[in-house]
């Protein structure tokens, strides 16, 4: 029988001249961790009237979930140095809660992000931090900006984003085979012939 070996996450580096010190990977993984943590919270929080992975990406739960795949996929660039980088950005747009942008933000504004949500990370916009004239076409709702020196993320697919909020992947299972000791027994059949049977 083969050995299963479960496929390695995929590296995603653009700047692998650049050296990490020690300190520099505990804080990358201490927000790794924030960022699954506050994901697996918005999933048990939320319905999936406003996250769902099953959703056109044009809709309000489909905007979202491509959102929330944009956190992971800026844990996995660069070996997730662009946490360390903009964390201050990062962590504003994790700590909102869904609901609140639900609401807040207008349902066209979600429909037209979503076609670059897969590559851009955007941060909301409060209708206090807009102009009037912005204001007034968006009929007094938030809106999303793409945020500002925060890279761009289009070569990690959604499959190694999904990876690592730990919905898929894994092990195959162990099946366990019966074993019989001897692996023999002697079996007598209906008219009275006896036969042995071996176990495999």
């Amino acid at each position: 029988m083969t050995m299963f070996v479960p496929r390695a996450q995929g590296l995603f580096d653009l700047s692998a001249a650049r050296v990490i010190n020690d300190e520099g990977l505990v804080l990358i993984e201490e927000h790794r961790d924030y960022l699954r943590t506050i994901h697996a919270d918005q999933r048990r929080a939320v319905s999936s009237i406003v996250l769902s992975p099953w959703a056109p990406s044009n809709t309000l739960s489909g905007g979202m979930w491509l959102r929330e795949l944009g956190f992971a996929k800026l844990a996995l660039l660069n070996r997730g140095v662009v946490l360390n980088d903009h964390w201050e950005a990062i962590k504003r747009e994790r700590d909102i809660p869904l609901q609140t942008l639900a609401w807040e933000v207008g349902e066209s504004e979600f429909a037209g992000t979503s076609l670059n949500w897969g590559s851009i990370f955007y941060r909301y916009v409060m209708v206090s931090e807009q102009d009037r004239t912005t204001v007034a076409l968006n009929g007094g709702r938030w809106i999303f900006q793409p945020a500002a020196d925060v890279p761009g993320f289009s070569l990690i697919p959604n499959q190694e984003a999904m990876y690592f909020y730990g919905h898929i992947g894994g092990d195959i299972p162990h099946f366990h085979h019966i074993q019989v000791t001897p692996p023999y027994r002697g079996v007598t059949m209906l008219g009275g012939a006896k036969h042995t049977v071996q176990f495999n």
